[in-house]
C-alpha cells in the first residue's frame, strides 16, 4: 500500500511539473512572438517614417528649385547619374526615393540637409568617403575619377535637395 501510494504521490508531481513546464513554454513562445512582432513594427515604422519625411523634403525642395532654372537642371542630371548602374549607382546601396530596387547596406538618402548642412561635407563624403572611413564600402567616385567634377557636382546638387 504504501509502494502505491508514493507511486501515485510521483505522478502527480510529475504530472504536475509538465504542466508547468507547458504552460511556461508558451509563455516564452508568446513572449518571443511579441518581441519578433515588436521589432518588425518598429522596423517597419521607422521605414514608412522616413519615406514620409523624404516624400515631404523632396517635395519642398522641388517646389523651391524653379522650373528650367541651372539647379533644377543640374539635380535632374544628377539623378540621371546617380541612378545610372555605370556611374553614380547609388541606388545598389542606398534607398532614394523615386528609385526602383534599392539596397538597403547603407543609409537612405534623405533629409540631407539635416545630415549634412554645408554642402561641401557631403561632396567630400561622395568624392572620397576613405577619408572619413578608411574602411568604407563606397566607391571613392573622385579618387578613382569614376564621375568627372562636373558630373560629381550634379550628383551633390542632386542628394542635397533630397
Amino acid at each position: 500500500m504504501m509502494l502505491l501510494s508514493k507511486f501515485v504521490v510521483q505522478v502527480f508531481l510529475i504530472n504536475a511539473m509538465l504542466i508547468i513546464n507547458k504552460t511556461l513554454i508558451s509563455k516564452y513562445r508568446k513572449t518571443l512572438q511579441e518581441k519578433r512582432m515588436n521589432r518588425k513594427s518598429k522596423g517597419l515604422l521607422s521605414i514608412a517614417s522616413a519615406v514620409l519625411v523624404g516624400i515631404s523634403l523632396s517635395t519642398s525642395v522641388s517646389l523651391a528649385a524653379e522650373p528650367g532654372s541651372n539647379s533644377s537642371k543640374n539635380i535632374e542630371e544628377g539623378k540621371k547619374i546617380a541612378f545610372s548602374r555605370p556611374k553614380g549607382n547609388c541606388l545598389a546601396c542606398h534607398m532614394i526615393i523615386g528609385g526602383a530596387s534599392p539596397g538597403n547596406i547603407a543609409p537612405p538618402l534623405i533629409a540631407m540637409k539635416a545630415r549634412f548642412p554645408d554642402k561641401q561635407v557631403l561632396r567630400d563624403q561622395i568624392q572620397d568617403a576613405s577619408k572619413r572611413n578608411p574602411e568604407t564600402s563606397m566607391p571613392l567616385f573622385g579618387r578613382y575619377e569614376i564621375l568627372t567634377e562636373a558630373e560629381l557636382d550634379k550628383v551633390v546638387d542632386y542628394i542635397y535637395s533630397l
